[in-house]
């Protein structure tokens, strides 16, 4: 099952507010959205934009995502994706 969330300012952790997050099946830490588009081959912001705000020209909507491309800046390869997401991932035995 997959969850998204946005985190307000104020949320658990370090989240500073307006992120958007996922849980993933056998990932023990929610993951930022955009982690998990590049890690599905969508490595540029606009691509990533284009998928999640429909209307490239809503500057309401392009500021609520904002947050979640910063959070997100230190990953920008799908590899590196890739690993930050196995990294969190529960040990099987």
């Amino acid at each position: 099952t997959l969850y998204l969330q946005m985190y307000h300012k104020g949320g658990r952790g370090s989240v500073e507010g307006n992120q958007i997050r996922s849980t993933l099946p056998y990932i023990r830490t929610d993951i930022p959205i955009v982690v998990i588009f590049r890690a599905l081959g969508f490595v540029a912001d606009r691509d990533i934009i284009e998928h999640v705000v429909y209307d490239l020209t809503d500057g309401e909507m392009m500021d609520l995502f904002r947050p979640s491309l910063e959070e997100a800046s230190v990953i920008q390869r799908q590899d590196i994706a890739l690993d930050f997401i196995g990294r969190r991932g529960s040990a099987r035995d």
